[in-house]
C-alpha cells in the first residue's frame, strides 16, 4: 500500500510538544475526522508498523532520535461536544482540550468536572493517564468517566470500554498497555450545581497555578508522581539540593522543583539524565524509588 495523502514523513515533533523537544516521526498524520485516523492506521497496521499517539505535547518526552512508524496527532483531531445538562453527561471528542470540558460543564451548572480546568491535556490523554488535580487524593478522570470509544490496533476494531474496565489506578489506566487509540468518551457529573461557585473556584484553581508553576516556561507538567503515603514528589527533590540543578539546557524549575524546565535548547538525553539522576539521589537519600509520571515516547526509550 502506498503512503496514504494524509501522512506526512520525516516530520519534527519538539514544535508538537510543550517542551519543544525531540527528533521526527517517520510518519505523521493529522487526522481531520475519524475516517483519516483508521484509513491512516489501517495503512500502518497493513505495513506492520507501530502506532503512537500523541495529544497536545504535554507530560510526554520524544527521544531525539525520533519516533519509527506512524504518529497519530490527535490534537488535530475533531473536538465536538454533546452536553445533555439535565442528567448531567458530557460526550467529548479524545482531541478536545480538558479545560475546554470543565469550562462547559461549569456554564451548564455541571459539577465533578471543574477542577480539570487547569490540567492542559487532551481527553484522550486524560482518559489514558487517569489525570487528575492534587495528589492521590484528588479528583481524577475515575471520578466521572462513564465509558469510552477506542480504535484497537490488534484487531482494526472500535469498541466501547466502560470505566469499570478501564482498571484504574493513580495516573494510570489499561490504555497505557493495551494496543488502544482513545476515539472519545463520556462523562457525568452533578446537575443543578451553582454555577457561580464553581467559577470562582475555577479562577482560584488557575490562580494557584499561576502563583506556582513555571507556566511561561517550556515545560511538561510534573515529572515523577506523588509517592505513596509520603510527602509531595518536589519536597524530596528539592531536600535533595535538586531545585535550579542544570544538565545541558534541562534544569529542575526553581519555581516548583518537580518540573523541568527546557532553559535553551535542551535535548532528550538532557530531561533524562536529570530524572535518572533525581532517581538515584532519592532513593540513596530516602530509600524512596519515584516513579515517573511524565511517559517517553518511544516507550522503550529508558
Amino acid at each position: 500500500m502506498q503512503v496514504p495523502p494524509i501522512v506526512s514523513l520525516d516530520t519534527p515533533l519538539a514544535p508538537l510538544t510543550s517542551w519543544r523537544i525531540g527528533g521526527a516521526a517517520q510518519y505523521l498524520v493529522r487526522p481531520r475526522n475519524e475516517s483519516d485516523l483508521v484509513e491512516a492506521i489501517e495503512w500502518a497496521r497493513h505495513n506492520h508498523l507501530p502506532v503512537s499517539p500523541l495529544g497536545r505535547g504535554t507530560n510526554v518526552l520524544v527521544s531525539d532520535g525520533g519516533v519509527s512508524g506512524l504518529v497519530v496527532l490527535i490534537s488535530d483531531g475533531p473536538k465536538q461536544l454533546q452536553i445533555e445538562r439535565d442528567s448531567g453527561t458530557i460526550r467529548a471528542d479524545a482531541a478536545t482540550p480538558l479545560p475546554r470540558i470543565a469550562v462547559e460543564a461549569v456554564a451548564h451548572s455541571i459539577s465533578g468536572l471543574e477542577t480539570f480546568v487547569g490540567i492542559p491535556g487532551t481527553v484522550g490523554g486524560a482518559v489514558a493517564m487517569n489525570a487528575g488535580t492534587g495528589g492521590r487524593s484528588g479528583p481524577s478522570i475515575s471520578d466521572v468517566l462513564v465509558d469510552c470509544r477506542v480504535y484497537d490496533l490488534s484487531d482494526g476494531q472500535i469498541r466501547t470500554v466502560s470505566a469499570a474496565e478501564l482498571r484504574f489506578g493513580y495516573r494510570y489506566s489499561v490504555v497505557r498497555h493495551r494496543p488502544w487509540i482513545v476515539l472519545s468518551a463520556t462523562f457525568r457529573g452533578s446537575p443543578d450545581a451553582d454555577t457561580k461557585a464553581l467559577q470562582a473556584s475555577q479562577k482560584r484553581i488557575l490562580r494557584r497555578r499561576r502563583d506556582t508553576q513555571p507556566l511561561r516556561a517550556r515545560t511538561a507538567g510534573s515529572v515523577v508522581l506523588q509517592p505513596l503515603d509520603a510527602q509531595p514528589a518536589g519536597w524530596y527533590l528539592e531536600q535533595s539540593g535538586l531545585k535550579g540543578y542544570r544538565l545541558g539546557g534541562a534544569e529542575f524549575s526553581r519555581r516548583h522543583a518537580n518540573w523541568i524546565e527546557n532553559t535553551a535548547d535542551a535535548k532528550a538525553s538532557d530531561v533524562l539524565a536529570l530524572i535518572q539522576l533525581a532517581e538515584k539521589i532519592v532513593e540513596e537519600r530516602f530509600g524512596l524509588s519515584l516513579e515517573r509520571e511524565v511517559q517517553l515516547l518511544p516507550k522503550d526509550d529508558r
